[in-house]
């Protein structure tokens, strides 16, 4: 009996280890999980609460620091008391963000203020997507326009959203002809309000794929242009309810890789006839 005990002991040892050693990377195996990030998930994400300003290069007032072109930037519709947010990229700064959402919810519609002489870099440099349904802002101060550089194949979507173009503010290429940018609705829709709008007097300056309503201004006031689509060779600007036909100023021409100044009427969009 002895020996057989003596056995046993031993054997139910190596079992209770090999049960053990069994369990033990189930435990392990859950940080390696966390690690593996989405576009923009928790891990990714900071989001602007403002509790010091409303400045975006001051690390207080992000959820998890100042953004940088590996943090998806988030500003919320408001701050959870119906209060939005105004925030203020400061001149002669150069900021960036994996992605962009500025919110709108009900009345409240934050904005998104690019100080003149300041840059944001906009994307990674893989295929990604921003969502903007309040205000992107792109100034002048007073004389020195404000730069958004494009990195990567991007898609600015917007349920309501607006971007301004101050005269003589820039959207252009962060590197090369492989960036693009993509303006559209977020879901289906035939109307303004819940589209993706672009309105102002800048240039722009990278490959653009353009399914936003279009607002040109003139030097007298803002002047709306045809329903969403990209600017089509052999237009008129008799079709635009605009005169003249908006500029893509320095512009490619869609589907082109050619830096022509877009300023003829011929590079305008003809609007279908009823």
């Amino acid at each position: 009996m002895k020996n057989i005990n003596l056995i046993w002991i031993p054997c139910a040892l190596i079992a209770l280890a090999m049960i053990l050693v069994a369990t033990g990377p189930a435990v392990v195996a859950v940080s390696p999980v966390r690690a593996v990030l989405t576009d923009c998930d928790v891990n990714n994400t900071t989001i602007f609460d403002g509790d010091v300003n409303s400045s975006w290069t001051e690390g207080g007032n992000w959820s998890f620091g100042v953004p940088d072109s590996s943090l998806c930037a988030v500003i919320p519709a408001n701050d959870g008391e119906d209060k939005h947010f105004n925030v203020v990229i400061p001149g002669s700064t150069t900021a960036s963000c994996k992605t962009l959402t500025i919110g709108n919810e009900g009345d409240d519609k934050s904005t998104l203020f690019l100080t003149g002489g300041s840059t944001l870099i906009l994307g990674d440099g893989g295929a990604l997507t921003s969502t903007i349904d309040g205000q992107f802002d792109l100034s002048v101060a007073p004389t020195t326009p404000a730069t958004l550089k494009i990195n990567g194949d991007h898609t600015i979507q917007g349920n309501g959203g607006v971007i301004v173009l101050v005269k003589g503010s820039v959207i252009e290429e962060y590197t090369d002809a492989d960036d693009k940018l993509t303006l559209k609705a977020t879901s289906t829709c035939s109307s303004q309000s819940c589209g993706m709008t672009l309105k102002g007097d800048g240039y722009i300056k990278v490959n653009f794929d353009n399914r936003a309503y279009v607002i040109a201004m003139s030097t007298s006031a803002w002047r709306t242009g045809p329903r969403p689509g990209p600017p089509t060779a052999g237009g008129s600007s008799t079709t635009w309810a605009c005169s003249p036909c908006p500029r893509w100023s320095r512009g490619r021409a869609p589907g082109t890789s050619s830096p022509t100044a877009m300023t003829t009427a011929s590079r305008c969009r003809r609007t279908p006839a009823a």
